[in-house]
């Protein structure tokens, strides 16, 4: 007997021989690249930003403290000019009078009270025992005799203070020197040296107008200095009362407070206005948490993302080695077969007409088995292109039924299948691709053959409800779990289960179904279980609402 001629075909591909080992090696590496790379970074970023919130926080404050702080020196310096410039213009204009004139000038001094509302009295003496003073008035002003006394006495209290002050005019040193009065209406008078006299014991002192000074001369300064982020305060510290303020009452936080220099007995406090130092720590802080947060987030994303897309090309490879493993025996088969039975035929071994009839029916099955696989193949590619063509005109399901069993009778017949085509008579058409129908449903019956071992049934059913016309096939055979339902159209993919891997197949065919039937803007519903068998349901509308179909 002479040699039969070989196709030689891939039967094993390396996921047959441990395929998942080989790529777990890699798997494995690329994750401990991208944790190093990527996650252990951020991981070191998180923790040391976080570790770095509470000097964060007291860097804040300080800056805030400092500015605030900034911002009172400012005020406190602008009382202070506005008392220097009164002392220099009062002993300039002393010193512009005659030495007979300059003790008692009362013309001078009430001419520069009437046009200072800020202050309220000048007081002029020479230090001598008991000090020789004279009062000037602002208009509307009085002063009594317990305010004098209480003057007189706070002269003699601060002598030594008062006199080292006089030695100091002697170079031209004219800070004033602050004297506490023991009086309600009178708190403070602020005394420097002048030149009445050649003895250097002439002295002046002036009374700040309180309210005046508050309205004219701190008031705009604090309004400027508070604009919209801040409430500055003015407070009696003795009574707690607000004296003034550039905002509402309802801010009580104060974040600096100092005394002003000028009054002692005032305090001029400042508040950021709408959130406190501790509140745009505390949001800050959140800010901050949140970004780490979401950076940490996206980097984990990421990095899942990656390593699902990893996994992903690697159960594609194995699915395509799988597939080509699969192509490749279901190639091999009919071609061997074809192969066989075409050598026997011509080397004369078919003794009877008979034998040469099934050995030629052989070979044509096959010969459409093989052009059937070639044309899943190139239909795939084609849908996987969006190079498929359909030709839509009006179809009748039935006649698509009727050449699928046709075609398959021999095949059902020799593997003892039992089969039955349930028709429903007169039924409706649909504007459809015959060829791709007839592709879709010949799918449909070849898995339901490669998937049926023990009960052998298989049933097409068309039918139509209303709108919709239908064609199911229903089989016996092993089923699939909810689990798998949910994937069988998916490309390459097959049922997990040792019974599938004995049945080669490319893991194609449902993938064509559902490309086909979405291009006809139909519906595919299948129900199956394990063991006993599997429905699948096409569902298409109807273009002739005319015709009524009834089962038969």
């Amino acid at each position: 007997m002479s040699n039969h001629a070989h196709l030689i075909f891939p039967n094993e591909i390396p996921t047959k021989f441990g395929f998942d080992k080989i790529m777990q090696k890699p798997v494995t590496k690329i994750l401990v690249i991208l944790t190093v790379i990527v996650l252990l970074p951020a991981i070191t970023f998180s923790v040391y930003e976080i570790n770095s919130l509470d000097e964060n926080e007291k860097a804040i404050d300080t800056l805030y403290n400092n500015q605030l702080k900034s911002t009172l020196a400012s005020i406190n310096r602008r009382s202070f000019d506005a008392v220097d410039e009164w002392i220099r213009r009062i002993s300039l204009m002393i010193a512009e009078q005659t030495p007979e004139k300059r003790l008692n000038n009362d013309f001078a001094l009430q001419k520069f009270l009437d046009v200072n509302s800020n202050i309220s009295m000048i007081i002029t003496g020479r230090q001598i025992k008991p000090p020789e003073l004279y009062f000037y008035l602002a208009p509307g002003q009085s002063i009594s005799s317990i305010v004098k006394d209480s003057i007189i006495s706070a002269m003699e209290a601060n002598e030594k203070k008062i006199i080292r002050l006089l030695a100091s005019g002697q170079y031209e040193y004219t800070k004033p020197e602050r004297l506490e009065i023991n009086a309600d209406d009178v708190t403070e008078v602020f005394i420097f040296p002048v030149n009445y006299t050649s003895d250097q014991n002439d002295f002046c002192g002036i009374v700040i107008n309180l309210n005046e000074f508050m309205k004219t001369m701190l008031e705009p300064e604090l309004i400027l200095a508070a604009r919209k982020d801040f409430i500055i305060n003015i407070t009696d510290n003795k009574t707690g009362r607000k004296i003034f303020s550039t905002g509402s009452n309802g801010y009580s936080e104060i974040h600096q407070k100092q005394i002003l220099y000028l009054l002692p007995r005032y305090s001029i406090g400042i508040v950021l206005k709408g959130q406190t130092i501790s509140d745009l720590v505390k949001q800050r802080t959140n800010r901050t948490l949140v970004l780490i947060f979401l950076v940490d987030a996206l980097l984990l994303i990421g990095l899942w993302y990656a390593i699902r897309n990893i996994n992903k090309e690697i159960d594609l490879t194995k699915i395509k080695a799988d597939f080509i493993a699969n192509v490749s025996h279901e190639l091999r088969t009919p071609l061997s077969l074809i192969s066989l039975f075409a050598e026997t035929l011509v080397l004369g071994r078919a003794a009877t007409a008979e034998k040469q009839m099934k050995y030629q029916r052989i070979i044509l099955d096959e010969t459409k088995r093989l052009g059937r696989i070639v044309n899943k193949i190139l239909s795939f590619t084609e849908i996987e292109e969006n190079k498929k063509a359909y030709r839509f005109k009006p179809t009748d399901i039935n006649s698509i039924a009727d050449k699928v069993l046709d075609t398959y009778s021999y095949q059902l017949e020799s593997a003892g299948f039992k089969y039955r085509l349930k028709r429903c008579g007169n039924i409706p058409l649909i504007n459809g691709d015959e060829e791709s129908l007839t592709e879709a449903l010949i799918n449909l019956v070849d898995n339901s053959i490669k998937y049926s071992k023990e009960k052998k049934e298989i049933e097409i059913e068309t039918g139509a409800s209303g709108e919709i016309v239908f064609i199911k096939v229903i089989d016996r055979g092993i089923g699939m779990s909810a689990q798998s339902l949910k994937r069988i159209f998916d490309k390459f993919f097959r049922v997990q289960n040792g019974l599938v891997h004995e049945t080669k197949g490319a893991g194609l065919g449902l993938s064509i179904v559902k490309s086909i039937v979405d291009a006809h803007k139909g519906k595919i519903n299948v129900e199956s279980s394990l063991g006993k068998g599997s429905c699948f349901e096409l569902k298409f509308t109807r273009i002739d609402p005319g015709r009524i179909g009834k089962g038969t």
